[in-house]
């Protein structure tokens, strides 16, 4: 069974895919796949959700990936991979683990005009506000603070005006609750890997927190160009016999691999080299499109070695559908818009309908596939053993 496979619903509309915008029909404008105006009546006026999901060892396999329309990852601390889920035309039973929040991944969800659920976030602490005279304060240690404000993830929802859900203050244990550490975790391992969501609960706690309208309704965001799967003839090799592969900061665990399936015109996902599955169906993960975003990335020089990433400007990317790959730029001009990718004749690119996913690799790393190796400063490196 495939996760990403469209509902039986879904596929009849997308054969019909050529028409069925005369038809009336609904293209996503997360991941364009098409659905009838009645299936698309459930979510499209509606926010979609961005959720900040664990990524650590311990708390694999997540929870709800396969139903996101776009999932994005990037490293938080310490060569630590998180990723961001965003959900619009699936609403799975849960998503998890939940972690703390990252400025960068919440200029990414403002960029969908998302609801951005977390638990905690990167913050300046009291103690580093206190004034020098109080016994509360706590100084520099070698020039350094608990934390930079540049990379306040609370003020940078507050400036953006995101609207967020923490669950740290909502958490209960009944099922009625949307925010809770899962039972059967607790205990068993460290207790940040076993906090959840129950995604079909947060509408309902949404509204009763900020009943205003505006809180809750989709607002447009900049358009992705979307096309169909090529032929199987038009498909290339690329991933097929040599997976596509890259790490962050060459930790094992957070190597990803990406194997391409011809036959289904998906990428399948390994990570630190095991088969990367959600843990709801059990399935390995896929996606349609792997979008290569090198992004600069660098400590910001306090104690906690938060960091930061260049989210605004322009930067190479690598973008992998259809058994091919396209060599081109992201352009993102403000905070909270979402990236342009463009191949090198400054074309939009066109994304192949289903799940996308959105990788942040640091610029001195490189990606190999098939007897290459691409990094943001060297492309067509002879690929070494």
């Amino acid at each position: 069974v495939n996760p990403l496979a469209p509902t039986e619903e879904q596929s009849e509309s997308n054969k019909e895919s050529d028409g069925i915008s005369a038809k009336g029909g609904f293209e996503s404008p997360l991941n364009g796949i098409y659905f009838s105006n009645s299936q698309a009546e459930s979510f499209k006026d509606k926010k979609p959700i961005a959720v900040m999901v664990n990524n650590h060892v311990q708390s694999r396999p997540s929870t709800g990936l396969a139903k996101a329309d776009v999932v994005y990852e990037a490293v938080a601390e310490g060569g630590i991979t998180r990723l961001m889920p965003i959900f619009h035309s699936q609403i799975p039973e849960n998503v998890g683990s939940i972690r703390s929040a990252r400025y960068y991944y919440v200029e990414l969800a403002s960029g969908y005009k998302a609801h951005y659920l977390h638990w905690g976030a990167a913050h300046v602490p009291a103690c580093q506000k206190a004034a020098p005279s109080s016994s509360e304060y706590c100084p520099p240690v070698n020039g350094k603070v608990e934390t930079n404000p540049e990379v306040d993830a609370y003020d940078r929802i507050a400036k953006l005006g995101v609207p967020n859900l923490d669950g740290g203050n909502y958490s209960c244990n009944t099922e009625s609750c949307a925010f809770s550490r899962d039972p059967n975790k607790l205990g068993k391992i460290p207790l940040e890997h076993t906090a959840f969501v129950r995604l079909p609960l947060v509408d309902k706690l949404a509204r009763d927190i900020r009943p205003q309208e505006s809180w809750h309704t989709y607002v447009d965001i900049n358009e992705w160009k979307f096309k169909d799967d090529a032929g199987v003839d038009e498909r290339g090799d690329i991933g097929l016999a040599t997976p596509i592969t890259y790490n962050y900061w060459d930790m094992p665990d957070f190597a990803v691999k990406w194997d391409y399936n011809k036959e289904s015109n998906r990428y399948l996902r390994t990570q630190g080299g095991v088969k990367q599955i959600d843990g709801i169906t059990k399935e390995q993960l896929m996606a349609s499109s792997v979008v290569i975003r090198f992004t600069k990335q660098e400590e910001v020089g306090d104690k906690k070695n938060h960091l930061y990433h260049d989210l605004v400007g322009s930067g190479d990317a690598l973008v992998f559908q259809d058994g091919n790959v396209i060599k081109g730029t992201w352009q993102r001009s403000t905070h909270d818009e979402r990236d342009q990718y463009f191949d090198k004749e400054g074309n939009q690119i066109e994304l192949v309908r289903g799940q996308i996913w959105v990788q942040l690799v640091p610029t001195d790393k490189t990606v190999s596939y098939g007897g290459t190796v691409e990094n943001s400063e060297a492309t067509n490196l002879p690929e070494t053993e």
